[in-house]
């Protein structure tokens, strides 16, 4: 391993004393066995009525996912309150949700409910799916609080399958195919992100449960769910804050990486045995991104870190670090097959303007939009206006729609406080 400038922490499987060495210390991080929650009783989905609340009421049956236009633009307005959907240039609205707090689940490619848009309701807990003909149809009811969710990518056996994160009693829900409760996992304290690994990595359809704790009372942590088996309880850093996995194809491919802001960390997670490594000596990382397959820098990792962005390689060690003054909080990059494929995007919580880094030298360039470009969506290839950038600007009530390669673009206003952006893939 060539010199970071990093101090490196490798954890490893060995048992026993960890034994300092400089700046090298070698010890296996404490995981922990998590069991799962009982099998659901048949015909209620509920795993333990006394400590998981959720129910398959109103689960749905099997059949088509509605599908809506790719390329449509899916807006929530602060804290997730209303729903809007644009079509892919913008001129067509509609509202699918009112103002009660939602999540809203935007399946990506290559994934069963790819096309679909699913909504959990944050008051009742009802998770639905939205219909472009205006309605919505009911799956399950999964808890006080869902705040995430993810959908498993086809080939994976996981395959149809959802997962949500419920705040309220810190548990993953594991939907099937048809919406219905399968199982409930305890997850660490203020669950915040899951992934779910994609086919062509080590761990296929593993979800990555990535909780933040309770500050130095309780650190944060990763909780691996297998399709199969126990799930295990890996501890990382503290307030950790972002996760990112590498997509299949790339250098370290199913390697999870998790920022933590409190310690100023980067846990690197093996999918291999679920042992861990930890870079040292950052400011305080915050957001993470793995570029992806088919684009010229596939498997670089970028991480916000305060007022700069650090972009290294799959093993954490730096290849270049970008100023960043602006307040930094979003990364979004140029999916394969688009336009200018693998340059990132940074949005900033201060300012009206994106930084632009480009894949191939990483060249940063500024991009103008609203004011406070806080949340940023690409689109994909295979959509009407793959490569262009739609930026959420809490402050102007806006998006701003940029083609690739240019530096401006048109604005549409939107509702108020535009917290979340996403594209409908081609399904």
């Amino acid at each position: 391993m060539r010199n970071s400038g990093y101090r490196v922490i490798a954890l490893t499987a060995a048992i026993g004393a960890a034994a300092a060495v400089l700046a090298l210390t070698t010890h296996r991080d404490s995981a922990t066995d998590v069991a799962p929650a009982p099998t659901p009783a048949a015909g209620t989905g509920v795993a333990d009525p006394s400590s998981t609340p959720a129910t398959n009421a109103g689960a749905a049956t099997s059949g088509a996912t509605p599908s809506w236009p790719a390329g449509s633009i899916v807006i929530t307005g602060s804290n997730g309150d209303g729903v809007t959907v644009l079509d892919p240039t913008g001129a067509a609205r509609q509202d699918i949700h009112g103002t009660d707090p939602v999540t809203v689940l935007v399946p990506a490619g290559g994934t069963a409910h790819a096309g679909s848009i699913q909504l959990a309701d944050q008051t009742t807990g009802q998770v639905s799916t939205a219909d472009p003909a205006g309605g919505t149809t009911a799956q399950s009811t999964i808890g006080g609080s869902p705040i995430r969710g993810a959908a498993a990518g086809d080939g994976t056996p996981r395959e149809g399958h959802t997962i949500w994160l419920d705040a309220a009693s810190g548990s993953a829900v594991i939907l099937d195919p048809t919406g219905a409760v399968q199982s409930v996992v305890k997850v660490g304290s203020n669950p915040a992100q899951v992934i779910i690994a994609p086919a062509g990595t080590p761990r296929a359809g593993t979800a990555y449960v990535l909780s933040q704790g309770n500050g130095e009372v309780e650190r944060g942590s990763v909780t691996v769910i297998p399709p199969t088996g126990q799930p295990q309880q890996i501890t990382t850093a503290v307030n950790p804050t972002a996760m990112a996995i590498a997509q299949p194809g790339t250098p370290a491919a199913g390697t999870i990486y998790v920022a933590g802001s409190g310690d100023g960390t980067l846990t690197i997670i093996d999918p291999a045995d679920n042992s861990t490594s930890q870079l040292t000596g950052f400011t305080q990382p915050s957001v993470l991104l793995a570029a992806p397959t088919g684009t010229p820098a596939a498997g670089t990792l970028y991480l916000v870190d305060g007022a700069a962005i650090r972009i290294l390689d799959a093993h954490g060690q730096p290849i270049r670090t970008i100023t960043d003054d602006h307040s930094p909080t979003y990364l979004a990059v140029a999916p394969a097959g688009s336009p200018l494929a693998g340059t990132v995007y940074v949005g900033h919580a201060a300012g009206a303007d994106v930084t632009a880094i480009t894949a191939d030298t990483f060249t940063v360039s500024s991009i103008r939009a609203g004011t406070r470009p806080s949340r940023l969506a690409v689109a994909p290839a295979g959509t009407p206006t793959a490569g262009t950038l739609y930026t959420a600007n809490f402050v102007d009530n806006t998006i701003s729609v940029i083609p690739p390669g240019h530096t401006t673009g048109d604005t549409i206003p939107v509702a108020d406080h535009p917290s979340t952006i996403q594209i409908v893939p081609t399904a």
